[in-house]
Parts: C-alpha cells; sequence; structure tokens
C-alpha cells in the first residue's frame, strides 16, 4: 500500500511547542491551513482562534489600523507561501512571500511522516545555546466546506 500524498489541503488538528528546559508545553496556534500542490508550489497560514475584532469592519482599509492592532495581529497571525520540495521524510518550503519578511528567501525544512490519514510536520528551533524549541504540528486533510479553519 502507498503512503498517503503529501498533495492537498490540510488543516490543523494541533500545533505543540515544547521546550528543552522541561517548562510547560504551549498550543500558540488553534487554526490553520496548509496546502501543497503538484505544480511545486505550497502556502501556509496559522492563527490564534478566536481572534479580537478589529475597529476596521472591510479588508481594503486594514492598513488604517493603529500601530498598536497591527502589532497584536501580528503576533496572532502567521502566513507564508512558496514553491516546496521533498524527501522521504523531509519536506523544504522555500519562502517567496510571508507576512514576515525575514523569511523570504530562505528555506524552511519539516520533518514529515503520516499517522494513518494524518499529516504530521516536525521541526527544533534552537533559541539561544541551552534552549531549544521542538514543534509538532498535526494536519487532518480538508473535505470540501470543512470549516474547521
Amino acid at each position: 500500500m502507498n503512503p498517503p500524498s503529501i498533495y492537498g489541503c490540510w488543516l490543523l488538528d494541533t500545533c505543540r511547542i515544547s521546550f528543552s528546559d522541561n517548562r510547560p508545553s504551549k498550543e500558540p496556534f488553534q487554526r490553520g491551513m496548509i496546502s501543497y500542490h503538484s505544480n511545486g508550489y505550497m502556502q501556509a497560514c496559522l492563527s490564534i482562534h478566536p481572534r479580537p475584532n478589529t475597529s476596521m469592519k472591510d479588508l481594503e482599509r486594514g492598513h488604517k489600523l493603529s500601530t498598536e492592532e497591527k502589532s497584536l495581529y501580528f503576533d496572532q497571525f502567521l502566513s507564508y507561501s512558496g514553491t516546496f520540495t521533498q524527501t522521504a521524510d523531509h519536506v523544504h518550503h522555500h519562502v517567496l512571500m510571508s507576512l514576515n519578511p525575514t523569511v523570504i528567501g530562505t528555506t524552511l525544512t519539516r520533518q514529515f511522516h503520516f499517522e494513518q490519514d494524518v499529516l504530521v510536520l516536525s521541526y527544533t528551533y534552537q533559541v539561544r545555546t541551552n534552549l531549544s524549541c521542538h514543534y509538532l504540528l498535526r494536519w487532518k486533510r480538508a473535505a470540501y466546506g470543512d470549516q474547521r479553519s
């Protein structure tokens, strides 16, 4: 039996960060969507849930939000897109656009495997010499009309 394909749209089931110094783990994002397309493009978005209401009620005037609101919303949302390549157990996200401009032009590498029909992505981030964070994201394949995200 062939393993599931990474292609398609996936909705976040859980996002957990554990720390090398054994502090309590946390779940910073409750909603998310990632998609991998057969033409080699991908996109990822993660968000807290629920998100607070804004003072602006339309997309086109979001640039008029206060600096404080923009800062808060930046901290509550992560998104990037680009191309991807994969090996047997790693997927490499080659970032072309991002809410956070520091990752544009970089490659974000994630280990991946499947647990039945769940896509599991993970990676370790070295915060400083004696502290690392391990990210574990579990994704369920989206069904047409699924409203989880």
